[in-house]
């Protein structure tokens, strides 16, 4: 799975569902302070001459050489998606047409057109099946009750369901946050680590294991930053974690173990709700967590 958390990606349930119209109310958004860039992907089963869609279709999919094809939009006064996103304030806009059994070597050649870091707005449903983005939601009619098979495949994964008309969405757009760390949704919940303490196993701190050069305790944070409203650290030595810059709540009574950590961080807590993970999980599932506090 490749880790994108500077892309918000947004499925459809099915066509004409508003995907495009959330896809250019959120570039819309944020490129007045950042630079924003769009992505379209058509993932193709196979050239056999039908419409990924289904019936005849226009041919520019099935007409792909090779095993993908990237263009990039450069026309904003026309109808195609691309060209919506180009006149929203995007300052590129890509298509990439792929078979869908080769959608990481598509995606590679694009991020090596435009950069990892980028901040994207992708609609894609299929690729979910290889990156973990920093958002993901499947746009939704709202008198419909079916999900097409593409949406079907990923819909565990999905941060949110938005319900749309066409036009308007059931989705806050002030909680949607494009930081250092990536895109956020912002949950109204607070994400309690407990930092823990030394392992007798490993022989250190856990919290401090090294991954990908930070303590993995940053590592952790830096994921979970996006998507709560905040984030507190639970240390028997809060001196220790200040390098976080989050609040870090003392046990009341040190050395007592988890339970006396979680009671001291809940009472710290100004949120009804709250999410409690351990230091030694590398890699949060957002949108399992989403779904437990849902």
């Amino acid at each position: 799975m490749i880790s994108l958390p500077f892309m918000f990606m947004i499925g459809s349930a099915g066509r004409n569902a508003g995907k495009t119209e959330l896809a250019c109310a959120l570039i819309s958004r944020y490129a007045r302070d950042s630079e924003i860039v769009g992505v379209k992907v058509t993932a193709i089963e196979k050239l056999d001459g039908n419409c990924p869609r289904g019936g005849q279709g226009c041919g520019v999919c099935t007409s792909l050489e090779g095993d993908f094809c990237i263009t990039e939009e450069e026309d904003a006064s026309g109808g195609k998606d691309t060209a919506r996103m180009l006149r929203a304030g995007a300052s590129r806009v890509f298509w990439l047409r792929c078979l869908r059994s080769h959608l990481r070597e598509g995606l590679a050649a694009l991020l090596e057109r435009i950069g990892p870091d980028s901040a994207l707005v992708c609609e894609s449903n299929s690729l979910r099946k290889v990156v973990r983005p920093g958002v993901f939601v499947i746009v939704k009619d709202k008198d419909s009750h079916t999900f097409k098979e593409s949406a079907k495949n990923v819909l565990q994964s999905a941060d949110r369901i938005v319900l749309s008309d066409g036009k308007d969405f059931d989705l806050e757009m002030t909680r949607i946050v494009l930081s250092n760390h990536g895109w956020g949704l912002l949950e109204d919940a607070t994400a309690i680590i407990l930092a823990g303490g030394s392992s007798h196993r490993m022989g250190s701190d856990k919290a401090m294991l090294p991954i990908n050069g930070r303590p993995m305790i940053q590592h952790i944070a830096d994921q979970l930053a996006p998507h709560f409203e905040e984030l507190i650290v639970s240390a028997n030595d809060p001196q220790k974690f200040q390098f976080l810059d989050v609040p870090v709540i003392p046990d009341i009574q040190p050395n007592q173990g988890p339970l006396v950590g979680i009671f001291s961080s809940l009472l710290a807590s100004p949120r009804e709700t709250n999410i409690v993970l351990a230091c030694d999980i590398p890699e949060p599932n957002v949108p399992l967590l989403r779904k437990m506090i849902a």
